[in-house]
């Protein structure tokens, strides 16, 4: 008989067992199969699941050593001992959540525990496993843990209200901190202590918290990122750009170039945003924001030539931010004509999109060319877009604006119908 088919059988008979309510019988029996399969998790799974519908949790975990003792390269063994770790956790925490501190202090205790366990996994298991297998089963048994640790300390946030005290933010951070030591190369533990740091606003130690983070894990954004963060709170304009210019020193991502360009806005430094953005990058699809961010400092500049030529560079983007920055720029020139003309070619390209004849009428209720606006309103209507409300209610401000009283009404009562309309397919 081979290794399934065994276990197909023990399982079998541990159910017959279990079912007839022999529970002594299938305890002992359990213990023998487990005695001679050492190596079968199913049957450590099957007797930590009779304790613990008896509600024997410590049972359950010596269950599990029982499994690591017998499986210490496995890590499995070790993620099934980590469940029960945070049962044992939220039932405790029943009885004791009156009191915050002691509660704090039991839940690092647990997080101690936990740490050290995975240190051993370290010891154990990671000398072990193969190079092939090494990252996968590493990356499964470090998320199990990120998971029970995370919930175990976000569960006492939540149900205190988030009432922390200085000292227990402080054991909050050094319990991230101990898990960093045996986690350098997992950058969401440093951002777990960073969080803890940011309620006691050690805004220094969240630095070397983060450049000891980026040591270890040199082409993570996300660190960059909540380091321009903090230096933002602390003032520090430059040492922002200087800390994306470290980025992009070493990787090409998208997302550094983004938050560099997004750190000169809003410094307001102008010029060096034109300059920063007009680069090769921009005709890159995914850096396509360079050239949105360059057309907002050129207008914050009133370089409205300069605008409209990058914006006739890229107008084959289609994008309506392109399309309102060149109206705008138009329209401060006086180049009313133009403005209308440049809307014309955006609904060519955008015949079903109703947002484009909308930016239309708009421009034409600004020249006041009413006539214009109302004949606009009248084609959108019949092209029965997305929004009839929104043109009538266009069609309606005009006709007020022309003292046309009647008209207005008769549009009020037709938008009236078309409101209830909506209502029923509701």
């Amino acid at each position: 008989m081979n290794q399934n088919s065994t276990s197909h059988y023990i399982q079998s008979k541990l159910r017959e067992l279990n079912l007839e309510g022999k529970q002594d019988e299938t305890f002992e029996q359990v213990n023998k199969n487990i005695e001679n399969n050492k190596n079968n998790i199913l049957l450590y799974r099957k007797k930590a699941n009779l304790l613990s519908q008896l509600g024997k949790l410590q049972e359950v975990l010596h269950t599990w050593e029982q499994g690591i003792q017998n499986n210490i390269h496995d890590i499995n063994f070790y993620q099934e001992k980590g469940i029960p770790y945070f049962t044992i956790y939220q039932l405790k925490y029943q009885g004791i959540r009156a009191n915050g501190m002691r509660l704090l202090n039991y839940m690092i205790l647990v997080q101690q525990k936990m740490l050290k366990m995975f240190h051993f996994i370290f010891q154990n298991v990671v000398n072990y496993l193969n190079k092939i297998n090494l990252k996968k089963q590493l990356n499964v048994g470090i998320k199990e843990f990120k998971i029970i640790k995370t919930n175990s300390i976000k569960s006492f946030y939540t149900l205190n209200n988030g009432i922390i005290n200085n000292e227990g933010w402080r054991e909050i951070a050094d319990c991230w901190g101990q898990g960093i030591t045996y986690n350098k190369n997992d950058y969401s533990f440093y951002l777990e202590k960073v969080q803890a740091l940011e309620q006691l606003e050690e805004y220094q130690e969240i630095l070397e918290c983060l450049n000891l983070g980026l040591k270890h894990n040199k082409y993570q954004l996300l660190l960059y990122r909540k380091k321009g963060e903090i230096l933002e709170k602390m003032g520090k304009d430059q040492e922002i750009i200087d800390n994306y210019d470290q980025a992009i020193s070493i990787m090409v991502h998208p997302g550094i170039y983004e938050e560099k360009a997004i750190a000169l806005t809003k410094q307001q430094k102008w010029k060096e945003v034109i300059q920063f953005c007009n680069c090769d990058k921009q005709k890159l699809n995914n850096y396509f924001f360079l050239v949105k961010i360059q057309i907002q400092a050129l207008s914050e500049l009133n370089e409205q030539d300069q605008l409209i030529k990058l914006c006739n560079e890229f107008i084959h983007k289609n994008d309506m931010y392109i399309y309102k920055f060149k109206a705008q720029a138009l329209f401060k020139q006086g180049l009313f004509e133009q403005v209308i003309e440049s809307w014309d070619e955006a609904i060519k390209k955008n015949e079903k999109v109703q947002e484009f004849y909308v930016e239309k009428i708009k421009a034409l209720n600004d020249q006041n060319r009413y006539p214009e606006a109302i004949q606009n309103c009248n084609l959108v209507i019949n092209l029965q877009l997305d929004n009839q409300i929104e043109i009538q209610n266009w069609k309606m401000n005009i006709l007020e604006k022309q003292s046309n009283i009647r008209e207005a009404l008769k549009i009020s009562r037709i938008i009236g119908t078309i409101r209830k309309i909506y209502q029923k397919q509701i």
